[in-house]
């Protein structure tokens, strides 16, 4: 049966070469259509080009190029318009909650001056980012801890003119949930206020002047906040030693 419908005659009537020529053609009879079913996408775009004529599949493929070209022409153009839109909103938000932030941690100034080009060197792992003068008196200082259990820890201290600390508040951190992250809490950054430069952590023993008890389970968070408010106090005291400003 499989062999008419493959038009070829019956092998008993065949011998020698002829049944070895007949049995090749079955095979491929057979065979060729599973390889149409396994060709990849560039083989069927070559079969369909020529099955359906190459003018016409170019056409095709040249007018949808042009359509999504267009279609990103214009998904760029509107996000460029919305970030134009709105990045002077944005930045205007950022400034007035950092100015928010320094009347939070020195609120016996209503204005802040920035002292740019501050001559202190931080110690590795610590960055400065900025220093401000309170209008009276005082200064606001942001640094950056990179040593945190889960990263960056960024800090502000408001630091009086008596150069001890007035209050402290993070402004980012990632670290541990009911870990480290409770060193965002007035029961830790409270320990603080008062501190001069020269800050150590302690484990286990009883905190006093500069000596900042550690939080339980989280020391490593503990002395990265540590590190920063200690930059910033190290900064403020180069300030004054020069005068006020810079």
């Amino acid at each position: 049966m499989v062999y008419a419908v493959c038009g070829l005659p019956s092998v008993s009537f065949l011998s020698g070469k002829c049944r070895e020529k007949s049995v090749f053609r079955l095979m491929a009879f057979c065979i060729i259509p599973k390889l149409y079913m396994r060709l990849d996408y560039a083989h069927l775009f070559v079969y369909v080009y020529f099955q359906k004529g190459g003018a016409v599949i170019m056409k095709e493929i040249t007018s949808l190029t042009v359509k999504l070209l267009i279609i990103c022409v214009i998904v760029a153009g509107l996000l460029a318009f919305v970030n134009d839109v709105t990045q002077p909103i944005i930045a205007s938000n950022e400034k007035k909650t950092f100015q928010k932030s320094m009347m939070d941690v020195l609120d016996t100034s209503d204005s802040f001056e920035k002292i740019d080009n501050v001559d202190y060197v931080a110690e590795n792992g610590v960055k400065l980012n900025s220093v401000y003068k309170g209008n009276n008196g005082g200064y606001v200082v942001s640094t950056t801890c990179s040593e945190g259990y889960g990263g960056d820890i960024n800090v502000m201290v408001g630091i009086t003119p008596q150069l001890d600390v007035k209050k402290v508040i993070i402004i980012s951190m990632s670290e541990t949930p009911g870990l480290g992250a409770k060193a965002n809490s007035q029961e830790f950054l409270g320990r603080f206020v008062g501190a001069t430069k020269g800050l150590e952590v302690i484990k286990n023993s009883e905190p006093h002047h500069n000596k900042i008890s550690a939080l339980s389970g989280a020391t490593i968070t503990s002395k990265a906040v540590t590190k920063a408010v200690d930059c910033a106090l190290g900064a403020a005291n180069a300030i004054n030693q020069k005068g006020g400003n810079n």
